[in-house]
């Protein structure tokens, strides 16, 4: 069997449309975007911006309101029609607290500069507003282990090389964009939900959910 490697937008996006969005594995890709979007569905959020929105995979999870839903992607000619091109770590078009919610799916793994990206995201949402963050526990055992197991095996069955692909995207690990978060939103409330085993060590763990509300400290957000 011929394996695909080397890397490229293209290949990336096809295999990862394939691999983690169709089967069992499709169904268990879908449970961090539930999970992100759980606790929230009671609420109005007004304005919302979702970055890196590909192809358009998270939004059905939404079940808040909203009066704007905008999803943005870096590269267009990968996304459907209605997704606008922008850079999330720049993102020069949006002015200042605009938005309610902003929302980044496994995105923050893969920019080169995460912090200058954090740093816009805050600035975009308005006070009192939600920043959503899915954060891969990258390179965690269980998490290396799981891929071996399943990502792996069925890229091989489609003619991909996984690990080719996969690391050259995920630059950034779990350790360095949780001190990066805790950086950044120093002043803000944050709250972590960590899957499947949140009394134990990152490296036994699948992912992390943030959700950061801007300019509103911890102890307010304990007491509202």
């Amino acid at each position: 069997m011929s394996i695909k490697k080397g890397f490229s937008n293209e290949l990336y996006q096809d295999s990862y449309s394939k691999l983690l969005y169709s089967g069992l594995l499709g169904r268990l890709s879908a449970f961090p975007h539930f999970l992100m979007e759980f606790h929230l569905r009671n609420l109005n959020l007004g304005k919302v911006i979702e970055l890196g929105a590909g192809s358009g995979e998270h939004r059905r999870f939404v079940k808040h309101s909203y009066t704007l839903y905008l999803e943005t992607d870096l590269n267009k000619s990968l996304t459907n029609s209605s997704v606008v091109q922008m850079n999330a770590e720049k993102l020069d078009l949006i002015e200042d607290s605009s938005y309610d919610r902003l929302i980044a799916t496994c995105l923050l793994a893969h920019l080169a500069n995460p912090e200058q990206a954090l740093l816009e995201w805050r600035r975009v949402v308005k006070p009192g507003g939600i920043i959503s963050i899915y954060v891969p526990c990258e390179p965690g055992v269980i998490l290396r282990l799981f891929r071996f197991l399943t990502t792996n095996i069925k890229a091989r069955r489609q003619g991909y090389d996984h690990y080719a692909i996969h690391y050259v995207e995920h630059r950034n690990y779990y350790i360095s964009m949780k001190y990066m978060i805790k950086s950044v939103f120093k002043l803000d409330s944050i709250k972590r939900v960590r899957f499947p085993l949140p009394l134990l060590s990152w490296n036994f763990n699948f992912f992390e959910i943030y959700q950061i509300r801007v300019g509103v400290s911890q102890d307010e957000s304990q007491s509202s």
